[in-house]
């Protein structure tokens, strides 16, 4: 159970450092490297041998300080990006993390029970899913000073917006929505994925 405790105290830890470092680094920085740090640290556990429980302790906390690094900053984003419907938006993000919740475990035991994977293979694959989730999170979510603000989208101006205008806005918001939904999920697939 220390390898899970570390995971959560540094986990709660980093949630609080991610709302301070908000305010000094991008947004999309932050929200694409939680999803790095922990995928690289969840890739690593493939190389450890089961006997190497310090070393599965150390890779639980490093990951666990980049899982931490997504909430303070997604749920901004997401209130950001989808000012008229936060509660959708949101609902949604942690629609991903809760079916995450029960399909992890259960792929990581199929994954094992059928021969596929060892439990260093399912880390590989988890950590690697999160690696390219913080990759596509870096190339499909806006930088800050593209990032529409709820105070613009509510002026006149932007309710006078053409439709053509604003089913061209509508395209990348999805990916982003999607692709928050995709790193909140393999978030939490990768906690799971080692215990």
């Amino acid at each position: 159970f220390k390898e899970f405790g570390s995971f959560r105290v540094v986990y709660a830890a980093a949630n609080l450092l991610s709302g301070l470092l908000g305010n000094r680094f991008e947004s999309r920085t932050l929200l694409a490297s939680g999803p790095f740090i922990n995928g690289l640290c969840v890739m690593a556990m493939y190389f450890l041998k089961p006997d190497q429980y310090v070393g599965l302790c150390v890779l639980t906390a490093l990951g666990a300080f980049g899982g931490g690094l997504y909430h303070p900053v997604a749920n901004l984003l997401l209130t950001r990006c989808f000012p008229e419907s936060k509660g959708k938006a949101l609902g949604y993000s942690g629609a991903g993390a809760c079916a995450a919740f029960i399909i992890a475990p259960l792929l990581a035991s199929f994954l094992v029970r059928s021969g596929f994977a060892s439990w260093q293979g399912v880390c590989l694959l988890f950590g690697m899913l999160g690696v390219i989730c913080g990759v596509l999170a870096w190339i499909l979510v806006p930088d800050d000073a593209h990032m529409p603000h709820e105070q613009a989208h509510h002026s006149e101006s932007n309710a006078m917006q053409s439709s053509g205008q604003a089913a061209e806005n509508v395209w990348p918001k999805v990916g982003f929505a999607c692709c928050l939904t995709i790193v909140m999920g393999q978030r939490e697939m990768g906690s799971w994925g080692t215990t």
